[in-house]
């Protein structure tokens, strides 16, 4: 098995890429590059998936898989990404105003969905720790908006982006953060707009 160090820079050096050449398309620096190559430290986070599509490959195959000569048709899907966005605090809709890049995540990770309505965006704050760590990507089911008790959501309230656990009650939603720092919230059914379904997290921060 093939470390994530001798997987970087074989596919780097197929591509024909210098490690200047690859750091300015991910946002980081040839030492970075450097290190991540001499395994004096690994790409985490935000870093990570955009090496792994940059290389055009999964980032399970980039840290965990076998070495293959075109792992990323048979892990991964394309969907739709939106770097910019992140969940828990800012308004605006990622649907309508942001733009898209894209971003391979795991085929298992939309099972049923359909990958034209899976988004995927950032998380920020710890309310939903450890269940869903600062800094994570999600994918998010835009077409699965009916509230099932239990399930993660991302949702507009009151012009901020929030994902959080949602139950059904009687007149009212409730909202629900895995940090138990945090108290639980109720609001009316109006005061939430519904974005998507949380299907699957990023594991690699």
């Amino acid at each position: 098995m093939k470390n994530l160090s001798s997987k970087l820079k074989n596919k780097r050096i197929a591509l024909g890429l210098s490690q200047r050449e690859l750091a300015k398309k991910i946002g980081v620096t040839g030492t970075s590059i450097s290190q991540w190559e001499r395994e004096e430290n690994i790409p985490k986070g935000v870093s990570l998936f955009k090496l792994a599509n940059v290389l055009n490959v999964s980032v399970e195959w980039l840290s965990n898989g076998e070495f293959e000569t075109n792992p990323s048709p048979e892990h991964g899907v394309l969907v739709s990404y939106y770097p910019d966005v992140k969940a828990s605090g800012g308004g605006g809709s990622f649907v309508d105003n942001e733009i898209a890049e894209t971003l391979y995540i795991p085929k298992q990770a939309i099972n049923t969905s359909s990958k034209k309505n899976i988004k995927c965006i950032h998380v920020s704050g710890d309310s939903m720790e450890p269940s869903i760590m600062g800094g994570a990507i999600i994918a998010i089911d835009t077409e699965a908006t009916d509230i099932i008790d239990g399930h993660i959501y991302v949702f507009h309230q009151q012009g901020h982006l929030r994902v959080k656990e949602l139950r059904n009650g009687i007149k009212q939603v409730h909202i629900i953060s895995k940090n138990p720092t945090y108290i639980d919230e109720h609001t009316s059914y109006e005061d939430l707009k519904i974005i998507g379904k949380v299907k699957w997290v990023s594991n690699f921060l």
